[in-house]
């Protein structure tokens, strides 16, 4: 007859200071069943969990993610023009007054009001 193994089932406690988070985690885990646990002892209001540690490991490798960070930069190509582009135009355009090309756009808004 082969004989197998047992591995010693890990409490709430080893299992929260093995993955590095409060009990209250643990217990949010289970609760959401990310987590499987054996239930041990004849509590009926208050389970006393424990752990498998394969089902620890394998929680491991399904929470277990790689980001790879790209260190090329990444450019914004855009047509649209700035305010500064469009204010410089502006500017610029006609007559190259600026005072003159002001008042023509303050009586083109008066005109458009009426």
């Amino acid at each position: 007859m082969k004989e197998r193994s047992i591995r010693r089932l890990l409490s709430l406690k080893e299992v929260a200071e093995l993955l590095a988070v409060s009990v209250s985690t643990i217990k949010d885990l289970v609760h959401r069943g990310e987590l499987a646990y054996v239930s041990a002892g004849r509590g009926t209001e208050r389970r006393h969990l424990t752990f498998a540690p394969d089902q620890i490991e394998s929680f491991i490798k399904r929470h277990t993610t790689r980001e790879y960070h790209n260190p090329a930069p990444t450019f914004h190509v855009t047509t649209r023009k700035s305010k500064a582009d469009l204010a410089l135009e502006r500017a610029l355009a006609g007559s190259g007054d600026f005072t003159a090309q002001y008042e023509a756009r303050r009586a083109a808004a008066k005109a458009k009001k009426k």
